[in-house]
């Protein structure tokens, strides 16, 4: 409940494209996280609960410009007493959107601090280690309502991978969520592959 309040060209003929053969979308059924990936205690979320955390991360959609066709994908949810951690995956994305993401994600206080008010938190910080995690990310935590909340979002081609961490403010997260998402983050990678970091620079002289 508490993440939930958070967060034109010419046809083409049949004769033309007839024979072409069909794009094939990518399998991401092995890009989830899963109870095994977590320390021993914690159990699945189901059920309504599970549908709540669901609705919590679907803040991507509405932020994307003109008719957006991506959807969330690999919705998991776990808990262990007081803790919930739950992630997902945005797919996909297009060309514009990557680039929409990556902007937003190249000023991440910014970024940051609007997600923050969005939890009703007047208090953030970034998240150590994030910044190796996909393409361009942010990662930061906050507090809200006596529960800190760890959260992580990445770009990896055209998929947006998102992890949150919910605990009482006085505990200790017993999952640590850099290495949830950099896990996640991975298994993304081994189906779009991992994007060249080189800058191009055209010939001539140094």
């Amino acid at each position: 409940i508490i993440l939930a309040a958070s967060f034109s060209s010419t046809q083409p003929t049949l004769a033309q494209t007839e024979n072409q053969p069909k794009i094939q979308e990518p399998d991401f059924s092995n890009a989830i996280l899963r109870l095994e990936d977590l320390p021993a205690g914690f159990e699945l979320l189901s059920g309504n609960d599970l549908s709540r955390m669901e609705s919590a991360l679907d803040i991507w959609r509405g932020a994307m410009s003109g008719k957006s066709e991506v959807t969330m994908v690999n919705v998991t949810g776990f808990r262990n007493n007081s803790q919930v951690i739950i992630s997902a995956l945005v797919t996909q994305l297009s060309s514009l959107e990557q680039i929409e993401i990556d902007l937003a994600f190249s000023n991440p206080d910014t970024a940051i601090q609007q997600l923050g008010e969005g939890l009703g938190s007047g208090e953030t910080a970034r998240l150590t280690g994030y910044n190796d995690i996909g393409v361009t990310s942010i990662g930061f935590t906050a507090s809200t309502l006596g529960f800190r909340i760890e959260y992580v979002v990445a770009r990896r081609g055209p998929v947006l991978i998102e992890v949150a961490n919910l605990y009482p403010e006085e505990g200790q997260p017993l999952a640590n969520t850099i290495e949830l998402a950099r896990l996640l983050d991975d298994r993304v990678a081994e189906v779009v592959g991992r994007e060249s970091t080189t800058t191009f620079r055209p010939a001539g002289p140094y």
